[in-house]
Parts: C-alpha cells; sequence; structure tokens
C-alpha cells in the first residue's frame, strides 16, 4: 500500500471535519491539541497545492499569450495598435 500526499480534495475535507470536531464542545484536550496541528498541517498542504496551481495557470496563460503575439492572420509583420492610423472621426 502506497502512502501517496492526499489530493487537495481529501485534504480540505478532512480539516472542514476537523473544524466541526474542535467547534465541538466535548473534545479533550489532548485531542483538539492533535486535531489542531493535523489542521495546521493540512493547511499549509492546501496551501502548496494552490501555490502550484497558480503558478501552473500562470505559465499557461504566458504561453497562450505568447503564441497569440507570434500569430499574425495576415501573415504580414506585428503591428501594435498605436502604430495603427487612426480612424476617422464621424461625420468628417
Amino acid at each position: 500500500m502506497t502512502d501517496a500526499a492526499p489530493s487537495f480534495e481529501e485534504s480540505l475535507t478532512r480539516l472542514e471535519k476537523i473544524v466541526e470536531r474542535l467547534q465541538s464542545e466535548d473534545v479533550p484536550l489532548e485531542q483538539a491539541m492533535a486535531l489542531f496541528k493535523e489542521g495546521t498541517e493540512l493547511t499549509k498542504r492546501c496551501d502548496e497545492l494552490l501555490s502550484g496551481a497558480e503558478l501552473r495557470i500562470q505559465e499557461l496563460t504566458l504561453a497562450v499569450q505568447e503564441r497569440f503575439v507570434q500569430y499574425d492572420p495576415q501573415g504580414g509583420d506585428e503591428q501594435e495598435t498605436e502604430d495603427l492610423p487612426a480612424a476617422p472621426e464621424p461625420g468628417c
């Protein structure tokens, strides 16, 4: 049996159960401290997973933006919008 790290969803579900248990009035101190420790570890795990996902999204977004800038449907040179001639004003 492998001890694979829990997924984000598994960690979050367990963390929610810990919070519910800690909010009850009948938790012995030693158990509350153990649950709190587990909860802080799960919080750290969730934070790491979210940070990794955020970084991956930023990388993917940058890759898409770079491809979009390189794409030229006309086959000509790239032009920035400030290089384009201004549109004529209406009624002129």
